[in-house]
């Protein structure tokens, strides 16, 4: 049998779900959607000012299939999150960004990147077992050793 199983019982095409993503750059906060396969291939980016788009945290959590939690992230998990990333997020991350967290998480002073992030909400983010957001601070936590708690939002496709 070739082909979505409920496609063909419906006759109807089983739509795809799609995440969107917003560019704070722009005055306009302009958006986009991307489908899960989609973000294996590229980072969604503006087609105003070329920068990356960051998901809409607020669209990620109000989907029926996620699950937001708090998880006590240890440096052996984070290897493994990162291992099962998107490539096109990875090459994004931020050596100032990695270094400070870094720093903060060796010295006790990290919180809860969903009390206080620079003043907004920061879930880690991961789509089918494949991480999204978060490679920054994961990459802390396996430079400074330390473990950490942040809110991890979990959607199956």
């Amino acid at each position: 049998m070739v082909g979505n199983p409920d496609e063909m019982l419906s006759g109807e095409p089983t739509p795809i779900q799609t995440y969107e993503f917003l560019c704070l750059s722009c005055p306009d906060i302009s958006s986009a959607r991307a489908s899960y396969q989609q973000l294996h291939e590229l980072r969604p980016y503006c087609q105003s000012c070329h920068n990356y788009m960051v998901p809409n945290l607020n669209s990620f959590r109000d989907l029926p299939n996620s699950k937001m939690q708090d998880v006590w992230i240890t440096p052996d998990l984070a290897v493994t999150w990162m291992e099962q990333g998107f490539a096109s997020f990875r090459a994004e991350m931020s050596e100032a960004s990695i270094q400070n967290y870094t720093s903060l998480m060796k010295s006790g002073q990290w919180v809860n990147a969903t009390e206080d992030m620079g003043g907004y909400w920061c879930p880690i983010i991961r789509i089918d077992h494949t991480l999204m957001l978060g490679f920054n601070r994961l990459q802390a936590c396996l430079n400074s050793n330390k473990a950490f708690t942040n809110t991890v939002i979990e959607v199956t496709v």
